[in-house]
């Protein structure tokens, strides 16, 4: 079995402990596995603790069961063959320490489509090895909305700050009393402080706010507050064909196809995209200045593929939250670009295909054209999972 141990990187460092039964269940925690190699260093004695019971498939069982025998008893460096070993294998990967772990270091193994989340010391005495296994898809998706922060705004939706996913709090009470709070992303409004438990445990952003009003305390950040957000829009794209006739010639009329067709030339298109971006006055910074909002900070056109379907995605850095109404001047403003702007440039230049050219549109003029941001399109493709026969996401 082929994979790689990877140094945990950015937010992933959250992932290596137990979650709370929420976030268990959005990113697919499957159990944990702990190990401790006995008093001599050569053992493996091992647990298992079921933590999202009806994900452990029998597939799952066998690949983990695999990578774990791999790590183990496989070629080359085998970091749980042994606590030898395993010392061996940390020598230079200080990089892989967990902030305000002790010495314990944290890897990441994609195996299938799952995840392992490893956590190892060397510990004479003590546990050696922590192995988290959670569903890859689902992990993936959450950890890439939970990048966007965790907003915190007053009782009338005014945005006040937004600190990274695990970041911490201060919440000052009028008795002159503090305390910090740990906060977890659930989704664009919901929270999560500390382990979910407690007086405060899970919470709506805007009733939290309510909440503090109505007993006279303040909230700031401990943790620096995120100065850019990034938001994603996406778009239905569209391809004209043209093939060339007997001759070699481009025939005069052509045909359009979809984002189904277009997923196979999703290399081509994103050459495409950066040679537009490299235009003078066409780069992202440059672009979000052709809009009036000073909270836009750059625009960039993209595509992203999606259960074989390929999209337009236009990623927005924003210095705050927009509002309602922002939103909706920027979505209108996406489309005019698409269909007048950056994309019209986009669509005149033609990549090669099998048998003849093609170009490419984030625009067209049919009924079910749309710009979507990030929450409203996941919805959109679970509607349209589910009208093709209750797919899940």
């Amino acid at each position: 079995m082929l994979f790689k141990l990877q140094p945990w990187s950015g937010n992933e460092r959250l992932y290596f402990y137990r979650q709370s039964q929420q976030l268990a269940g959005q990113t697919g925690q499957i159990g944990k596995l702990r190990a401790d190699f006995d008093r001599d260093g050569n053992g493996f004695f091992s647990t298992w603790e079921d933590i999202r019971d009806h994900l452990k498939t029998e597939e799952f069982k066998q690949t983990f069961d695999k990578a774990i025998n791999a790590l183990r008893f496989g070629e080359g460096l085998t970091p749980l063959a042994s606590r030898k070993a395993l010392i061996e294998f940390l020598k230079d990967k200080q990089s892989a320490i967990l902030p305000d772990d002790g010495e314990w270091h944290g890897f990441r193994a994609d195996v299938d489509d799952t995840s392992l989340f490893l956590r190892v010391k060397p510990s004479p005495g003590d546990y050696d090895v922590y192995c988290w296994a959670y569903k890859k898809d689902w992990l993936d998706d959450h950890m890439l909305k939970a990048e966007k922060g965790i907003r915190f705004i007053d009782s009338k939706y005014n945005a006040r700050f937004t600190i990274p996913d695990g970041g911490k709090i201060r919440i000052s009470f009028s008795d002159g009393t503090s305390e910090e709070k740990t906060c977890r992303y659930i989704d664009d409004t919901h929270v999560q402080f500390g382990d979910g438990s407690g007086a405060y445990g899970l919470q709506h952003i805007c009733e939290f706010a309510e909440r503090l009003e109505n007993i006279g305390a303040t909230v700031e950040p401990v943790t620096e507050p995120m100065v850019k957000l990034t938001e994603r829009f996406y778009c239905p794209l569209k391809l004209a064909i043209f093939e060339r006739d007997e001759y070699g010639d481009l025939e005069e009329d052509g045909y359009d196809l979809d984002g189904r067709y277009a997923a196979q030339y999703e290399y081509e298109i994103r050459e495409l995209l950066e040679k537009e971006h490299s235009y003078d006055g066409c780069d992202p910074k440059a672009m979000a200045s052709y809009q009036d909002n000073p909270k836009v900070l750059s625009a960039e056109w993209d595509v992203q593929e999606i259960r074989g379907t390929l999209y337009g995605m236009i990623t927005v850095d924003l210095a705050a939250p927009l509002s309602v109404s922002e939103e909706k001047e920027l979505k209108a403003w996406i489309s005019g670009q698409n269909s007048d702007g950056f994309g019209e440039g986009l669509e005149q230049t033609e990549f090669k295909i099998d048998g003849g050219e093609g170009y490419v549109s984030f625009w067209n003029s049919g009924d079910g054209y749309f710009v979507k941001n990030e929450s409203d399109f996941r919805q959109y493709l679970k509607n349209e999972n589910q009208n093709m026969g209750g797919l899940q996401l």
